[in-house]
């Protein structure tokens, strides 16, 4: 793929100060996931993982390491949430299914359900960036990136770059 692209003296200093700013070394593989506000950095982040995991799948990477991993977008902790609602938290879900086993009365059950019925907005990046469960992330956010926003995904065990560069693209692995 750098074959194919000339070096440009800006790119590939942009290049070195990300790679230092990560800790990088110089072989290193990643991708620079870019978008118009956090959110979607986030969704482009976990479409180009759905295709990062076929090429992983077919041995041609070992992992890969991504802030939407830890931090869903706001369209997918929706449809997490969904599914809780309608697998766990209805009226005969497993949550009351299983506090019934367990003795409870239906009281304490309808508030565990109300709980969770609760409107809980979507987790934001910058309320998670905030907390320790970010601490392993957080040197992949880039944040403002001055017209838009980035993140890094790392590769890890990087052995076919066609099929990874197919993946960024968006062609399927």
């Amino acid at each position: 793929m750098r074959a194919l692209q000339p070096l440009m003296p800006d790119l590939i200093r942009q290049e070195q100060e990300v790679r230092s700013l990560l800790g990088i070394v110089a072989d290193s593989q990643m991708f620079v996931v870019q978008g118009r506000d956090p959110e979607a950095v986030l969704e482009a982040e976990e479409q180009l993982r759905a295709r990062l995991d076929g090429v992983i799948a077919q041995g041609g990477l070992d992992a890969y390491s991504a802030v939407s991993q830890a931090l869903p977008s706001a369209a997918r902790q929706a449809a997490d949430r969904g599914l809780l609602a309608a697998q766990v938290y209805n009226a005969d879900g497993l949550l009351a299914r299983f506090m019934r086993e367990l003795g409870y009365d239906e009281a304490v059950i309808a508030q565990r359900r109300a709980a969770f019925s609760a409107d809980a907005p979507p987790l934001a990046p910058v309320q998670w960036l905030a907390s320790a469960a970010a601490d392993p992330y957080r040197h992949l956010w880039l944040g403002d990136i001055g017209g838009g926003y980035a993140s890094v995904l790392t590769l890890a065990g990087a052995r076919d770059l066609s099929a990874l560069s197919g993946a960024a693209r968006g062609s399927p692995a």
